[in-house]
């Protein structure tokens, strides 16, 4: 009788460390759930900056054009003329 009193106590204790687990898996997974959430809308809100960046890449590149020069030159920026070396490459305004 005694040793099935003990055996009902080591039952009911693996029973309770059982449910402790069980409950502290349900608390990381929320807090795993949560931290997901979060995660999800800050990759959002970075998508939508690195859109808005590309957008302002693009937009500032179509100003741009390469300009190769074959012979000496002068390229006016900002009301001065700087002299262009031969077969030297550079960036001009789009239309100058």
């Amino acid at each position: 009788m005694e040793a099935i009193k003990k055996k009902m106590q080591m039952l009911k204790l693996d029973k309770e460390n059982a449910i402790d687990r069980a409950e502290q898996a349900e608390a990381d997974k929320k807090q795993a759930e949560d931290r997901c959430k979060q995660l999800e809308e800050e990759q959002q809100g970075l998508q939508k900056k690195l859109k808005g960046t590309e957008d302002e890449v693009e937009k500032y590149s179509e100003s741009w054009r390469p300009c190769i020069c074959l012979e000496p030159c002068l390229l006016t920026r900002g009301g001065g003329s700087v002299p262009c070396p031969e077969a030297t490459m550079h960036l001009a305004l789009a239309g100058m």
